[in-house]
């Protein structure tokens, strides 16, 4: 599943998981707006990131690890 497509590249989708649906709507409700979306350019990039260089998700690393909301945050 895709977000979005650019002539560039397409976009992963944000993971569908309690746990990264819960971490993103607290970005949303205690950051700034610009601190959320900072959080999720922070995913995608990671996510790009781990599929250009083919590291395997759940082997390589833990995907739901890419969506804590981290800055800012008082945890």
């Amino acid at each position: 599943m895709t977000v979005a497509t650019t002539p560039l590249l397409t976009l992963p989708a944000l993971p569908d998981t309690r746990v990264a649906k819960q971490c993103h709507a607290l970005a949303v409700l205690e950051e700034s707006r610009a601190i959320a979306n900072h959080s999720v350019r922070s995913y995608l990039f990671a996510r790009l990131f781990a599929d250009h260089i083919q590291a395997k998700p759940g082997e390589d690393y833990e995907p739901e690890r890419f969506t804590k909301p981290i800055h800012g945050m008082p945890w």
